[in-house]
């Protein structure tokens, strides 16, 4: 079987709260191990077919707009938050509030 032939199928209906997924791809099947799930079919040729909650899917997202402030702010928060100093500040304001 060419590359190109095997496929990741996600199929699921209105009515069913279960999603079908039937997959070749070794990456996906280990993943799908690792989340607990067991193959359902075996087609003997590498693809596997699992049944899982409709929910575990996630549907396609828009891409939210990042404005420069926003992007600007994200950095300085993510920066003060493990810097030592805001360590030690953190712990010594712990200690205050035990106290009380």
């Amino acid at each position: 079987m060419e590359r190109f032939e095997k496929e990741t199928i996600i199929n699921w209906n209105q009515e069913d709260n279960k999603a079908y997924i039937f997959t070749y791809d070794k990456g996906f099947q280990q993943h799908m191990k690792k989340l607990g799930c067991k193959p359902v079919g075996n087609n003997r040729h590498g693809a596997k077919s699992y049944e899982i909650p409709k929910n575990w899917v996630p549907l396609p997202r828009k891409k939210r707009k990042v404005t420069e402030a926003m992007r600007k702010g994200l950095e300085k928060a993510r920066n003060a938050r493990l810097t030592p100093e805001s360590v030690v500040a953190t712990r010594k304001s712990w200690k205050k509030t035990a106290k009380k």
